[in-house]
Parts: C-alpha cells; structure tokens; sequence
C-alpha cells in the first residue's frame, strides 16, 4: 500500500507538470493532454493489483475490474453456448416454433 501511495504522489505530481505545459490539439484552441487525474492514474485499479498479488481471497473494486471480469464471464458464456450448439443439444429455430425441441 506504500508503494500504492508513492506511485500515486510521483504520478500526482509528473500530472501537474504536464497540465503545466502539455496540450493538444490546435494553437488557438489547445486542450490538455489529460482533463483529470484519474485518466493518467486509476488508484483503485492499482491499489487491486497490488491487494490480489498478496490476498487470494481478494474481489477488485475498480470499474476497469469489474468490466474485465463482466467480460469474462460473458466470453466463458458463449464458449459454453457454442460448445453446447455443437452436440446439438440446444433446441433449432424450427422446433422452437412448433414448440418442441
């Protein structure tokens, strides 16, 4: 968790240097790089990588983890639908229509 807060502080302040003097897009309209903090450095998704390293048991909490593991699910999901598709042991369009299998 030390490790955690001195990235955060070393990314804290390389982000406020690059507020300083980054942007993007044209001369006469630039914008910065990053608007928020929390687009260069995601501490929740850091501080869950460091927790699930050292707790086994452990359930991230970031939103960046909770979607990776949504899409995991969804992509084990349809692995299993595709596999079952296969032995045909899922009901064809024309049965469902009659009502059978």
């Amino acid at each position: 968790m030390r490790r955690v807060e001195a990235d955060r502080r070393a990314i804290m302040s390389a982000f406020f240097a690059q507020v300083a003097k980054s942007t993007t897009g044209s001369s006469e309209n630039p914008r910065p790089v990053y608007e928020h903090f929390s687009d260069l450095f995601d501490e929740q998704a850091e501080i869950d990588r460091v927790r699930g390293a050292y707790e086994p048991n452990y359930k991230p909490t970031s939103r960046r983890a909770k979607e990776q593991d949504i899409n995991r699910i969804i992509a084990e999901r349809y692995k299993r639908y595709e596999e079952l598709k296969k032995q045909g042991k899922l009901p064809t369009k024309r049965a469902r229509e009659k009502g059978g299998k």
